[in-house]
């Protein structure tokens, strides 16, 4: 990976015994700065997210969910807007594309996976918090680490994640819909 990478290449320029070209290392030395100064500047906006994120409460509440960090709350309060654009919180799960798409007739209901319409990024964002949630259940004993144990269990890792995901959108909208006055009914049944 770029972990690798960034040991790798200073190790490379530095073998005078290896069979590199003086053009190659001149490619790879200044394709290795570059690395450094967007790795630089990544680092600078993501202090400036974490930053405004500290400032400002709805992020704040966002980031009291598990598996909700800094990039997750400010992406989806800039990108939510107003609640009030959405239903519920079904609605801007469904927004996402984290709901199973539905494929009823006669009265027969059967869902299928989800939609994946709506912001990849954001999902993608969801489901990766998602992932630190399922991989961190087992250590607790709380009401929310015990469903993901048991939706896990019985469905596996990924669709627990993404169940996490979606849980976390609803939840979300919620927090951003009701402010002050959202209470987490997850943590009352601890």
């Amino acid at each position: 990976g770029l972990s690798q990478l960034r040991k790798q290449v200073p190790l490379l320029l530095e073998d005078a015994e290896n069979e590199l070209t003086t053009q190659m290392r001149e490619i790879l030395s200044n394709c290795h700065k570059k690395l450094l100064v967007l790795d630089e500047e990544i680092e600078r906006y993501t202090q400036k997210i974490e930053q405004f994120c500290k400032q400002n409460a709805m992020c704040e509440r966002l980031m009291r969910l598990s598996g909700v960090g800094p990039m997750i709350a400010s992406i989806v309060y800039a990108t939510m807007g107003s609640p009030t654009n959405f239903k519920n919180g079904r609605h801007f799960a469904a927004f996402l594309g984290l709901v199973p798409k539905e494929h009823s007739s006669g009265g027969k209901h059967c869902l299928m996976s989800i939609s994946k319409r709506g912001d990849r990024y954001i999902r993608s964002l969801l489901v990766h918090g998602g992932r630190s949630v399922v991989k961190h259940a087992g250590k607790k004993t709380d009401y929310l680490s015990c469903w993901v144990q048991r939706v896990h269990k019985e469905r596996g890792y990924n669709k627990a994640a993404v169940a996490v995901a979606n849980k976390n959108a609803r939840h979300m909208w919620a927090i951003m819909a009701y402010g002050d006055k959202y209470v987490d009914h997850l943590k009352l049944c601890a």
